[in-house]
């Protein structure tokens, strides 16, 4: 095997190690799966790019949690698409409290993914609308013809089975 060949294995064996857990790390910086999915990319291109770069032995994680960070936030402060909800500060500190979590997140949103995969459809429809479609409440009620207090009622027992579905799950897999 060359050493470029070397090189792409040893990359792509780190990489994936830490995908599940950069992507997670992303989506509770931006909101968005759509956002998310399109920062990991650039992300990997970055990790490959530099990876000459990374000192082996220590924590490919660590390190690409941190080009994940600073991606994300250069995302949040030029991005037309949206405006940023709190201040650089806050999304700091929320990046720092999801690195201390990275490594558990992947089991986390494995789980999720699991969980959502069991709804039934109308639920994972109102899922869908409010957090791929990036739709609010109000305008969710509208289009269904709902009152936003029952389309809030609606959410809340969402939530509430995939709390249970996931902590279920997660404890599946210590087992």
């Amino acid at each position: 095997m060359n050493k470029d060949s070397q090189k792409h294995k040893r990359f792509f064996q780190f990489y994936n190690s830490v995908h599940t857990s950069l992507y997670s790390f992303l989506f509770v910086l931006v909101h968005n799966q759509v956002d998310a999915e399109e920062l990991l990319q650039e992300t990997a291109a970055v990790l490959w790019e530099k990876f000459d770069t990374f000192q082996e032995g220590t924590s490919f994680g660590a390190w690409a949690i941190q080009i994940a960070k600073y991606k994300a936030l250069e995302f949040l402060r030029s991005s037309k698409r949206r405006r940023m909800i709190f201040e650089d500060a806050a999304y700091m500190a929320i990046s720092e409290e999801a690195e201390k979590h990275s490594p558990e997140m992947g089991s986390y949103v494995r789980a999720l993914n699991k969980c959502l995969g069991r709804l039934v459809e109308q639920d994972y429809k109102l899922l869908s609308l409010r957090y791929r479609k990036n739709l609010s409440v109000k305008q969710i009620a509208q289009m269904i013809g709902r009152s936003r207090t029952g389309l809030y009622q609606s959410y809340s027992r969402i939530f509430e089975l995939l709390r249970v579905c996931i902590q279920k799950k997660l404890a599946q897999m210590e087992v």
